[in-house]
Parts: C-alpha cells; sequence; structure tokens
C-alpha cells in the first residue's frame, strides 16, 4: 500500500466523511470537504508561485488556521 501524502490523506478524508467535522479553530468549524477544499486551494496558490514538491516554505502567521491550511 503507497503512504498518503498529506494532501492525498485530506483529499481521501474529504470524500469519505465530507460533511463531518475535521476542525476547529475558535467559532471557526470546517467539515473535510471544506478544509479540503481550503488547502488544495491553497497548494494550488503555492504551485503558481512555483513552489513544487520538496520546496521549503515558510509560513509567518499568529493564526493556527493558517498553519493548518498550509500543512497540505
Amino acid at each position: 500500500m503507497k503512504a498518503l501524502s498529506p494532501l492525498d490523506f485530506f483529499r481521501r478524508n474529504a470524500s469519505m466523511y465530507p460533511d463531518s467535522p475535521a476542525a476547529k479553530f475558535g467559532e471557526r468549524e470546517f467539515s473535510h470537504r471544506q478544509l479540503f477544499e481550503i488547502i488544495a486551494a491553497t497548494a494550488h496558490s503555492l504551485a503558481g508561485l512555483g513552489v513544487v514538491s520538496g520546496s521549503t516554505v515558510a509560513i509567518y502567521s499568529d493564526d493556527d488556521f493558517d498553519l493548518c491550511r498550509c500543512y497540505g
């Protein structure tokens, strides 16, 4: 069995549990589908800037949600 990348893991959970809660940050709660869509959009934006697999990307934020969405 092939190991899942972080993005594959979020994609699989979005497929299996689309409307189940995945994360909560303060008053904001996200389903697995919502979280995957946010992470995939962030990955797409980074790829558009030239970031490729294996690149190192620094994140400077005081918001835990920003860190989560950059995980994939």
